[in-house]
């Protein structure tokens, strides 16, 4: 009897720890499965968000190239622009060389009869007065104030 008594504690005693066993299994993996399931969600709160990251990507670089394109336009304005101005200051320079150019021939033509800058000056549209020592100031001769001949 006693035999089988110690018999009995010995297998009750392998059955308790194979009960202990088999609940610390269960808990690993009921932990297992509560992380997986957790990671699941990690995954997709993740995959939201690389989504939103490439539509904010694609966003930024339509915006890149719509501004890139913008700026190359706005460089040929710039630039058709400077080489507009780069004629106009050419043309005025000729301008005014052919300007003074006249105005010395105007000078060397009428000789004396031209006092402190003022003087009558012939040329193709007939009789010009001079009022001062720029081509601008220069008036039809019936008009002319100040012209001494």
């Amino acid at each position: 009897v006693r035999e089988l008594e110690a018999e009995l504690d010995a297998e009750q005693k392998k059955h308790a720890e194979a009960l202990k066993g088999v609940r610390k299994h269960e808990r690993r993996v009921k932990e297992l499965a509560y992380q997986a399931e957790e990671d699941r969600k990690n995954l997709a709160r993740m995959q939201d968000l690389v989504d939103k990251l490439q539509s904010k990507v694609k966003s930024y670089k339509r915006q890149f190239e719509e501004a890139e394109q913008q700026a190359n336009t706005n460089l040929a304005k710039y630039r058709k622009a400077q080489h507009e101005l780069d004629d106009a200051e050419e043309r005025a320079d000729m301008a005014e060389t052919q300007a003074n150019k006249l105005r010395a021939r105007t000078r060397d033509a009428l000789g004396p009869k031209v006092r402190s800058g003022r003087g009558i000056a012939l040329c193709a549209g007939g009789l010009w007065g001079l009022t001062g020592s720029t081509a601008h100031s220069a008036i039809p001769f019936s008009s002319a104030q100040g012209v001494t001949a």
